[in-house]
């Protein structure tokens, strides 16, 4: 439900731009008034690739366009911009400006994104059961382990249960970030990665019982003090009473695990 103004706008609504473009989450739930944002590092490469390119000493290779396509080549340059129309004529550099230059027109040029930026973007959004919204932020690449990291750690209390696709690279990316604190015990996983567990967990005779889960069904939400922990990490939540963090795949993933400790995971060994 959205309750126009006397104008008859939207009140929440908000010009498009760069600067705009940039996380919510409400004030009782983040942890203060700047949020992680690193989505911008998608377009970097890695040092691993610094290193090994054999990249010439020349004022463009610091171009922002080898932030998209760091080992194009002046020929793949110009076939680019004859595909698009323009001239291929020209320096490396000149090159690359009139490539930018159509990226001021995605209305006109909705291939070039396509071919130059490959962001697939969306929105990443976190929520709960009741399809309360206490997180989003707008992605212009597509989505990574990096975005529901940025989201996590916006929290100031991060949840005990973080509920993705992409389970294990939130848990290993978000623990990188952390010093190996946020998703813990074993790494987030519901039980311990033994031989017995995992295959118990392949022929679904695996159960999980979460004391603290099953407690908040019949006492519902209270507020608890003890915040005696260093950091949030460590500390325990409020309103669950554990410091047990888990990161796991919803009940619809059908697919194959690429390994098999990634099957502990699985939200349907839990109840």
């Amino acid at each position: 439900l959205i309750i126009l103004g006397a104008a008859g706008k939207n009140p929440f609504s908000r010009p498009l731009s760069y600067s705009a473009f940039i996380p919510w989450i409400g004030a009782a739930s983040r942890i203060g008034q700047t949020l992680p944002k690193t989505e911008a590092l998608k377009g970097m490469p890695s040092r691993k690739k610094l290193r090994s390119a054999k990249l010439k000493s020349q004022p463009e290779c610091k171009n922002e366009y080898d932030l998209i396509f760091p080992q194009a080549s002046r020929c793949q340059l110009a076939a680019t911009c004859q595909e698009m129309g323009v001239s291929g004529v020209g320096s490396r550099t000149d090159l690359i400006n009139r490539l930018q230059e159509l990226l001021l027109y995605k209305d006109i040029y909705p291939k070039m994104f396509v071919k130059l930026q490959k962001t697939g973007g969306g929105v990443l959004h976190t929520g709960c059961m009741h399809s309360v919204v206490y997180y989003h932020s707008p992605l212009w690449w597509q989505e990574s382990a990096q975005d529901h990291s940025d989201a996590l750690l916006s929290f100031k209390h991060p949840p005990n249960m973080y509920i993705s696709d992409i389970a294990g690279r939130v848990a290993r990316h978000t623990n990188n970030r952390t010093e190996q604190k946020c998703f813990q015990p074993r790494d987030g996983r519901l039980c311990a990665a033994t031989e017995e567990n995992i295959q118990n967990a392949q022929e679904k005779t695996l159960k999980i019982d979460l004391p603290w889960l099953a407690a908040l069904k019949f006492k519902g939400l209270s507020v608890q003090t003890e915040h005696a922990a260093a950091d949030r990490y460590t500390q325990v939540h409020p309103f669950t009473g554990t410091k047990e963090r888990y990161s796991l795949y919803d009940r619809l993933r059908k697919k194959k695990f690429k390994t098999r400790p990634e099957g502990l995971r699985s939200m349907t060994f839990s109840h």
